[in-house]
C-alpha cells in the first residue's frame, strides 16, 4: 500500500517532491464543503483564537499564506523554518498564518507547544477551533493531508500545495501580479485528474499483485496523459521488472 500510494503521489506531483512528505489524511469526516480551486475568491476566514500574535482580518488588497498544521504531523513541524523564513524575508509584503487544523492536543497544549516553537514559528499562529479552515478551505479544496499552504492575493486563492515548494521567484511573481493564475488552475486540474486516474485504475491493481493489469492500464493512461509519458514509462519499467524478480 505504501509503495502503490508513493507512485500515485510521485505520478501526479512528479516535480514536487516534497509532496511526499505530506501527514496522514483528515481524521475524521466533514461537512461538505463547496469545491476551492486556484482562481477562486477565498472563503471566510475564521478561527477561534491566536496562540501567537494579534488577531488579523484579511484586506483584499493584500496577500496571505494560510499555512495548515497539527502538532502530530511531522512534516508540519519540519515547514515551521521555512514558514519562518518566509515571513521575515517577505516582512510587509505577506502575512503568514499558521493554522492549527485536526488538532488531538487541547487548546492549551497547543498553545504551550507553540510558544516552545520559539523563532522556529516567527509568524503568526491561530487556531481552527470550529473546523471552519478544515472545511472550506483544505476539505473543499480537495486537500486530505497537511501540512498544506494557499497564498490569497488580493482576495483570490493563488497558489495550493506543500509549504517547502512556495520559493521566493513565486511569492515575487504573485505580489508583482505577474503571476499566471489561470495557468496554474489549468495545471492543477490537470495533476488533479492524473492523480485519480492513476488511484481509480491502476493502485487496485497494484495492491492484487497484478502488474500486468496495472502496465496495461498504464499503457492507456499515456493516450489520456501524453504529457505524462515519460513518468509513466518510468513505472511501467518498474513494474516490469519486479514481474522478472
Amino acid at each position: 500500500m505504501k509503495n502503490a500510494l508513493k507512485l500515485a503521489t510521485t505520478l501526479a506531483f512528479a516535480a514536487v517532491s516534497a509532496t511526499l512528505m505530506t501527514a496522514h489524511a483528515e481524521p475524521a469526516a466533514a461537512a461538505a464543503a463547496k469545491g476551492l480551486k486556484i482562481g477562486d475568491p477565498a472563503p471566510a476566514f475564521k478561527v477561534t483564537d491566536w496562540y501567537k500574535g494579534d488577531a488579523v482580518t484579511m484586506d483584499a488588497e493584500k496577500t496571505y499564506i494560510v499555512e495548515c498544521w497539527a502538532t502530530w504531523c511531522g512534516p508540519c513541524i519540519a515547514a515551521f523554518p521555512h514558514l519562518s523564513e518566509i515571513a521575515l524575508a517577505n516582512k510587509d509584503k505577506i502575512t503568514v498564518i499558521g493554522v492549527n487544523v485536526w488538532e488531538k492536543k487541547k487548546p492549551e497544549e497547543v498553545k504551550a507547544f507553540v510558544e516552545k516553537q520559539g523563532d522556529k514559528m516567527s509568524y503568526l499562529v491561530a487556531a481552527d477551533g470550529e473546523g471552519v479552515i478544515a472545511n472550506d478551505w483544505l476539505k473543499a479544496a480537495g486537500q486530505n493531508g497537511i501540512p498544506c499552504a494557499f497564498i490569497v492575493h488580493k482576495g483570490k486563492v493563488n497558489w495550493i500545495g506543500h509549504p517547502s515548494s512556495m520559493k521566493q521567484d513565486l511569492l515575487d511573481s504573485i505580489i508583482a501580479g505577474t503571476y499566471d493564475v489561470e495557468a496554474a488552475a489549468k495545471a492543477a486540474e490537470k495533476k488533479a485528474a492524473t492523480a485519480n486516474y492513476f488511484k481509480t485504475n491502476v493502485v487496485p491493481l497494484m495492491m492484487k499483485k497484478d502488474n500486468a493489469g496495472a502496465i496495461k492500464k498504464l499503457e492507456e493512461m499515456k493516450k489520456e496523459f501524453p504529457d505524462d509519458t515519460a513518468i509513466i514509462d518510468g513505472h511501467i519499467n518498474r513494474l516490469k521488472k519486479q514481474m522478472e524478480q
